[in-house]
């Protein structure tokens, strides 16, 4: 029984990891957070529906379909609801970004009504091993998610690009002095989280079920993970991202599925309480 909660916590924390890795690029690179982020998992979560519903695409063709669409939606993010305010204050992009994610929803439930969506995932088959049953699914679910924080990894530090992201998120200044273009890497920055953001929303759906108000329940969550983890420590949102996952899902099981969220975010407050910066966090950071 423990080791089919470990599997189940496994797979719900790689869903948690995605969603709060692209909270944590945006916060390491421009300092700040982007409250429509939990929209632009909604995004990928409808886009995904949509595409295989009515227009009748394969699953693998419309995750990526939607994934493009998504993050070219998180450049638009960036040109209108980020861009125009930055220097004013933290508290002006907070406002802003919170606007676009209203807009969001609304757009949403226009468009989706509020419903509950859901789609066939592949790889149905199920197996045993060890008394654990295992799902085609739920691997593929974990392995596509430690891909992406594999290959966000390498991209960080062995691409040219990657590295100018690296040196903007370390000295916004400095990259200035040395010809970087800021505002580019704030592009691409976007671009990438938002990406993520719409693969967590796939995997949402796969899982579970998306609305178009989804984003509500699933900001904190990345919220979470990122303070716990460490604000701009992708090793921190993949550790607790995890652990998160498989603390909520045993959680659950011997104690109330109703409670969950509630104990996610004691351990939040706790973690605030003795140590401020986050498990990986630098303190002053």
């Amino acid at each position: 029984m423990i080791g089919q909660m470990l599997w189940l916590g496994v797979e719900l924390g790689s869903v948690y990891v995605l969603i709060s890795l692209g909270l944590t690029i945006v916060f390491g690179v421009l300092k700040i957070v982007n409250f429509a982020h939990g929209e632009l998992c909604m995004f990928g979560s409808m886009m995904v529906f949509t595409l295989m519903t009515f227009l009748n695409f394969e699953f693998f063709i419309a995750a990526i379909c939607s994934i493009i669409v998504v993050a070219l939606w998180g450049l638009i993010i960036n040109r209108i609801a980020i861009r125009p305010v930055m220097g004013v204050s933290p508290m002006a992009i907070m406002l802003s970004t919170l606007a676009f994610s209203f807009v969001m929803i609304h757009m949403g439930n226009f468009i989706w009504s509020d419903q509950a969506r859901s789609i066939e995932a592949p790889f149905q088959q199920v197996f045993r091993i060890g008394g654990i049953i295992f799902s085609g699914q739920t691997v593929m679910v974990i392995v596509v998610a430690m891909m992406a924080v594999t290959a966000v990894y390498l991209f960080l530090n062995k691409t040219l690009l990657g590295k100018l992201i690296r040196a903007t998120s370390q000295q916004i200044i400095g990259a200035k002095l040395v010809g970087i273009n800021v505002r580019r890497i704030y592009d691409y920055t976007l671009i990438i989280a938002s990406g993520l953001a719409a693969l967590g929303g796939i995997f949402t759906i796969t899982i579970l079920s998306a609305f178009p108000s989804m984003g509500e329940n699933l900001l904190p969550i990345g919220f979470a993970v990122t303070i716990v983890g460490g604000m701009g420590s992708i090793k921190g949102c993949v550790v607790i991202g995890l652990l998160m996952g498989i603390m909520e899902a045993i959680f659950g099981h011997f104690v109330s599925m109703y409670y969950r969220p509630a104990f996610i975010f004691c351990l939040m407050i706790i973690t605030l309480l003795l140590k401020p910066e986050g498990v990986f966090g630098r303190r002053g950071s």
